[in-house]
């Protein structure tokens, strides 16, 4: 049985278990060396209908199952630990442990909405969070259950997944942090004393904060969101929110690695080295572009773009980049702590591949099958390469400039001369796909002193002589 969530009580003498659905099995534990069950109850077979509580207690056999029930939290009661709050689809109960089973409270609620979330509150008293974005405050009533006290929040739309508390009232997380301080006013127990977006670019895309836990010092805020980025909001900047101004935000994925894109995986789609200063570029899922010290082992430079960057490439004096996108290649200018627009190049798009030569004045733009050199300064191109019979998968300048190596994934490998486009060698490797390669001593040095090494799909590693693209001895 697979296990969504466990929770201690305030003691911790007992464990609260949470089970996956159909059946959603809510299991009470003792934690003491002969450890077992106290209580258990399948929710699964709990109507989901509101207002029902006193006719769901017991096991509720005679109940059937919504088809999309899911249960979303299940929590002890740090005041009492013989009460258990459940937020569900269309259902938010309180149940209490007794004789093996859990049995449910009276339950009175305010219209039908699927509950996401739930926060205990003292004085018996319950905030509840609903995919509507509404916040509904509940308490104890007179007959022993709970009930609809007062509604703290319309709602926006935008579903609360997550409700956190601490010594002033509670937090709710959504698609904003808001904040609901503890009032003196006997009608209004609550009040929405504060409310912000997250002004993170990287964190919005639709996203909703899922998660939020407070500092024991209740200082920071961390939240994580549906689209796994986290960030930290200092929660001593709350009176700066009151009064409209910024509060302070702190990325903390992706802020020293490339965090997830839309699609919740991350990675680095392409990378280079700075020929004059230590810096290297990275681009990733995350839709930023970074440049790095790798001397400091810092990052330099962030920029976050509407699209996902494919490639990149330093110039030799780090002060361009080429970055390729789905729909063109920018070449930008690298500043202090931005990246500004020099020159879009839209008819190469989906390029994966881009390189500068290594004294700067060209630029190599691997376009599907075919590479285009470009003069650099006039972003005007000189020459086409069109040999290959698949996608080129590197681009590389050697002796001094004057050659050029491609190497794609048809297995072909050629030289060219960088200045008029003429080939000068090839060799092709049938039923061989090679996806890198690195040039060893080609730089600066003549071509007939350098090795090409080509890495295959098949794990090897294929050594050529760069002079006349002679292949050697397997290596790997």
């Amino acid at each position: 049985q697979e296990i969504r969530s466990v929770s201690f009580s305030s003691d911790a003498k007992q464990v609260l278990t949470l089970g996956a659905g159909p059946d959603w099995p809510l299991v009470l534990w003792t934690t003491d060396r002969l450890a077992k069950v106290t209580a258990s109850i399948k929710l699964g077979a709990q109507n989901a209908g509101p207002g029902h509580g006193a006719a769901a207690a017991g096991t509720g056999d005679d109940q059937t199952k919504p088809p999309d029930m899911r249960v979303y939290q299940a929590d002890f009661n740090p005041q009492d630990q013989n009460l258990v709050c459940v937020s569900a689809t269309r259902m938010v109960k309180v149940f209490k442990a007794s004789e093996g089973t859990f049995k449910a409270m009276p339950m009175t609620l305010r219209g039908t909405a699927n509950y996401l979330c739930h926060v205990w509150l003292p004085e018996e008293r319950l905030a509840v969070g609903t995919d509507k974005g509404e916040v509904l405050l509940l308490e104890k009533g007179d007959a022993g259950g709970y009930e609809f006290r007062a509604l703290l929040f319309p709602g926006d739309g935008t579903p609360v997944k997550s409700l956190v508390s601490f010594s002033k009232g509670f937090i709710s997380g959504g698609g904003s942090i808001r904040i609901f301080d503890k009032s003196d006013d006997a009608r209004d127990v609550y009040k929405c004393a504060a409310s912000k977006e997250y002004p993170l670019e990287q964190v919005k895309d639709g996203s909703v904060i899922e998660c939020m836990a407070v500092s024991p010092s209740e200082e920071h805020l961390i939240c994580s969101t549906t689209n796994h980025w986290s960030f930290n909001f200092a929660l001593g900047s709350t009176e700066l929110l009151k009064s409209g101004e910024a509060p302070f935000f702190e990325l903390l994925t992706g802020t020293e690695v490339h965090g997830p894109g839309r699609e919740g995986s991350a990675a680095i789609n392409g990378m280079d080295v700075c020929a004059w200063k230590p810096l290297l570029a990275t681009c990733g899922r995350d839709r930023t572009v970074r440049i790095w010290n790798y001397k400091e082992r810092s990052v330099e430079v962030t920029k976050v773009f509407d699209q996902e960057p494919l490639s990149v490439a330093l110039h030799p004096t780090g002060l361009f980049i080429l970055v390729g996108f789905p729909d063109g290649v920018q070449l930008l200018s690298v500043l202090m702590e931005d990246l500004r627009l020099v020159k879009e190049l839209p008819n190469f798009r989906g390029c994966t591949e881009l390189k500068f030569s290594r004294g700067g004045h060209l630029m190599a733009v691997a376009h599907l099958n075919a590479v285009v050199v470009l003069d650099t300064y006039e972003c005007r191109p000189k020459f086409t390469l069109r040999v290959h019979q698949q996608p080129v998968m590197t681009v590389t300048f050697a002796d001094r400039d004057r050659r050029l190596v491609t190497v794609g994934k048809d297995g072909n490998v050629f030289m060219w001369d960088a200045r008029t486009g003429t080939r000068l060698g090839e060799s092709m490797q049938p039923r061989t796909c090679f996806l890198s390669s690195a040039l060893a001593g080609g730089g600066s040095g003549p071509a007939s002193q350098s090795r090409l090494f080509c890495f295959a799909a098949d794990r090897t590693v294929k050594a050529f002589a760069a002079g006349n693209m002679a292949p050697e001895n397997q290596v790997a």
